[in-house]
Order: C-alpha cells, then sequence, then structure tokens
C-alpha cells in the first residue's frame, strides 16, 4: 500500500527503519569491539539506496530481516559493559527516536484505512 511516506510503501517504511536498527547494531558491536565507526557517508544517498533496495523484497523478508536488525540491535546494546552515552544516543538516534519521526505517517496511513 502507497502513501505512508510519499513514494513509500508501508512495506518501504518497516524496510527503513529495520535496515537503520540493523545498522545500529554493527555501530554498537564496533564500539564495543574498539573499532572505528563507519566512515562518514551521503546518508541521503544511502537513504534512497535502501529504499530502491527494499522494492525489491517481499513483505516477508522484510519482516524477517526487520526483526533481525531490531534483535541485533538490542543484543549490541546489552552485550556492552559500559554504555556510553555515545553508544546510547545512537540507539536511540536510529531506534526509539527514528521511529518517532515517522510516527505522523504511520498515524496518517493508518486512519486512511
Amino acid at each position: 500500500m502507497e502513501g505512508v511516506v510519499p513514494g513509500w510503501s508501508v512495506k518501504d517504511l518497516v524496510w527503513h527503519c529495520g535496515y537503520w536498527a540493523d545498522y545500529v547494531g554493527d555501530v554498537l558491536e564496533r564500539m564495543s569491539a574498539g573499532q572505528p565507526e563507519p566512515p562518514e557517508q551521503d546518508w541521503e544517498a544511502l537513504n534512497r539506496m535502501v529504499a530502491e533496495d527494499g522494492k525489491g523484497k517481499s513483505w516477508d523478508e522484510v519482516i524477517v530481516a526487520a526483526e533481525r536488525g531490531r534483535d541485533r540491535a538490542r543484543a549490541a546494546l546489552l552485550a556492552m559493559t559500559d554504555v556510553t552515552d555515545a553508544a546510547a544516543s545512537e540507539f536511540t538516534d536510529e531506534t526509539v527516536d527514528h521511529y518517532q519521526e515517522h510516527t505522523a505517517e504511520i498515524v496518517a496511513f493508518a486512519a486512511a484505512g
């Protein structure tokens, strides 16, 4: 179904949020291992690439990947022996805050029935 974010379906939004949850899982794992964070990127270009990649996936593939991403992020945070402010911020930015960022679109879609 179209309409959550202009040009995106609900599936696209779930894929997007799942991708970023998985991404932050990777970042937290790197932090725990003392490895550098991934380099800065053109985040808008990456978002476009992620959105395009998700369009070729089935709903089931998207749900499995989103759950895996969420689980990875949570596990990485819980595995940290010292959750720094930077780690907490990374986690919150790409999960809780990110979901809230899209709440209005989800509510509008749900209201449209």
